[in-house]
């Protein structure tokens, strides 16, 4: 499609993904919505997106769905509505209703200037007290949802913004009204709710769960208790463990992250954003590439893989290819359990608790239905050296060895956080580079539920790793005195 055209449902029907903005859509009054940039797109259903509208930035919700576009937005609408009766901050909602494309209904909202998510701002939250002043400042904004009874169920970071020093709530279409009591939601009812927003801050920092159980209770007038703390605490584990779930089943199908291709000889799933590079055309020719040494160079090469530095376009790749261990295993793989899968799922469980890791931009199966026998893993290649060279060649640089292992320690710590292991703790697998240490293998990562399992398999670990210096005394002490900085040896016995 051209620029400047007038949009159709069938385009956002087709092509809601891949939309040329400016985009104009009329309006019964005789207006044009303009709409010059896509901010989210839910293929077959909605787009939200910037633009102008009777001279004003706004930001639109577009809704298309067939037979339904018209059900979507009221409900939008009456939770907006909602939301602004009951006092709570959110933006002004300017227009309402059907345009004068056929199956297509928008919601015009404020533009809020200087606007940035809660995500964003947790994201980079570094200190703890800046951490602390933005926990309760979200959660006076959620009491007050509570105290007049509505219950936003769609509880994460994106949906609070911040600007000027107020909090906006957002999505209109996620808030219910569900009770009408006096005192709003009932307190257990209340702590669950905001649970699925506390355990989704946890992956990326430690949330000091005491601190804001007591703000809640404090908006709320309710007085703490140790009865309804432990109830609290049991629901953002259970909500942690939901939400990781959810998270890691969608980097295995199509969504706005991942794209998906599947035929009788290519299994193949790569990040969205790959997707205008010459990823999706080199996968079916992996094998091909690999083999071409040159210019495709060995890395490292194990019994059961290999690693391969393979030039593409104006970068380089690391792919690592798996070798069958059997026959039976290649029709293993055809049931989706293929070492480059577990590796993918377990590379994306590491960058959801912000482990610094190599970054996987794709795996891939081949073969023929019903046997696959080859299975590989794309990530981008990153200029560094490992852990074991470089420790060897800087030994007697004391202050920069200790610094290397904090950043080792501080990925044990995140892991530890959640209960997962690396797995194998040879320095080979760890890469010194400019952003730091990042973690290089996915292969053996593991999620204990038990907590005396992952203790006594994390000391077991640690005491691994500590083998890669076994002969030089001094170096395994400057990493001991790195797990020790990060309380990594308190949990453990020595």
């Amino acid at each position: 499609m051209s620029k400047h055209t007038l949009i159709t449902q069938r385009d956002l029907l087709k092509n809601a993904r891949d939309l040329f903005y400016p985009l104009s859509i009329p309006l019964p009054a005789g207006d044009i919505l303009q709409l010059t940039e896509s901010l989210r797109v839910i293929p077959r259903k909605r787009i939200t997106a910037r633009g102008t509208w009777q001279g004003k930035d706004i930001i639109a919700k577009v809704f298309f769905k067939p037979r339904k576009a018209a059900y979507y937005a009221e409900r939008d609408r009456i939770g907006v509505n909602s939301l602004l009766q009951a006092g709570v901050t959110t933006p002004n909602l300017y227009y309402a209703g059907a345009s004068q494309v056929k199956g297509v209904h928008v919601l015009i909202f404020e533009f809020i200037d200087n606007a940035t998510s809660l995500a964003e701002l947790w994201e980079h939250a570094t200190d703890p007290k800046a951490q602390l002043r933005l926990l309760v400042k979200t959660i006076h904004g959620i009491a007050k949802q509570h105290n007049v009874g509505l219950l936003q169920m769609d509880m994460h970071t994106g949906n609070f913004i911040f600007s000027s020093g107020r909090v906006y709530s957002l999505d209109g279409d996620a808030i219910k009204r569900v009770t009408r009591r006096k005192r709003g939601l009932r307190l257990k009812a209340g702590l669950k709710n905001l649970a699925a927003l506390i355990a989704q801050m946890s992956f990326v920092h430690e949330v000091k769960t005491q601190h804001v159980f007591g703000a809640y209770c404090n908006s709320r007038n309710y007085k703490p208790s140790g009865r309804y703390f432990l109830y609290f605490e049991k629901q953002i584990a259970k909500q942690a463990q939901r939400l990781r779930r959810k998270i890691l089943e969608k980097t295995l199908r199509e969504c706005s992250s991942f794209v998906v291709r599947s035929s009788f000889t290519l299994r193949a799933i790569w990040s969205r954003e790959q997707s205008k590079t010459d990823l999706p055309v080199l996968l079916p020719v992996l094998e091909q590439k690999v083999k071409q040494q040159p210019p495709a160079e060995e890395i490292y090469k194990t019994h059961g893989y290999e690693c391969v530095k393979l030039p593409s376009e104006n970068r380089a790749l690391v792919v690592k290819r798996y070798a069958l261990r059997h026959l039976y295993e290649g029709f293993w793989h055809a049931l989706g359990f293929s070492k480059a899968k577990k590796a993918w799922v377990n590379s994306h469980s590491l960058n959801l608790i912000r482990v610094p890791t190599i970054k996987p931009i794709a795996f891939c199966e081949r073969g023929l239905l019903p046997w696959f026998g080859k299975s590989y893993l794309i990530s981008e290649f990153i200029e560094g050296i490992s852990l074991n060279e470089f420790v060897t060649l800087n030994e007697t640089s004391t202050e920069l060895l200790a610094d290397v292992f904090a950043g080792v320690a501080l990925a044990f710590q995140k892991l530890a956080r959640s209960q997962i292991t690396y797995g194998d703790m040879n320095a080979r697998h760890f890469l010194v580079t400019k952003q730091g240490v990042l973690l290089t293998n996915f292969d053996r990562i593991k999620l204990h539920r038990s907590a005396e399992v992952f203790e006594r398999t994390m000391q077991q670990q640690l005491y691994q790793f500590l083998q890669n210096w076994q002969d030089k005394p001094h170096i395994a002490s400057l990493a001991t005195a790195a797990f020790k900085q990060f309380n990594l040896t308190e949990s453990f016995s020595e």
